[in-house]
């Protein structure tokens, strides 16, 4: 879903998080998921993060990831502008984007 088109897709987690100082919802902090996922921290035993390697105006790319917060624990998952999500069993954001498999 994009709302803010003139931004394009988000490129750091926080901006999908609610607004600390108010409820309505804004480019900086779209409101999309709850603090804990946005914290940067462990949460359900994952940390969640959102890049982009390359920023433009609107930005078209974006890269998302869950890792186990514990090396070796897990599978990473992730997933870009294309919509697929994969997963990779070493538990590792890099080899999920660059090999890993789909999820089906």
């Amino acid at each position: 879903m994009r709302t803010y088109f003139d931004s394009g897709y988000a490129c750091d987690i926080q901006s999908l998080s609610p607004d600390p100082l108010s409820a309505a919802p804004t480019a900086m902090h779209a409101n999309r998921l709850d603090r804990f996922i946005t914290s940067g921290k462990e949460h359900n035993g994952c940390i969640f993060r959102l890049e982009c390697k390359v920023r433009t105006k609107p930005q078209r790319e974006y890269r998302s990831s869950a890792v186990p917060a514990k090396k070796g624990t897990g599978r990473a998952f992730c997933s870009d502008q294309s919509g697929i999500i994969k997963y990779s069993i070493d538990g590792e954001a890099k080899t999920c984007f660059e090999s890993g498999a789909a999820l089906k």
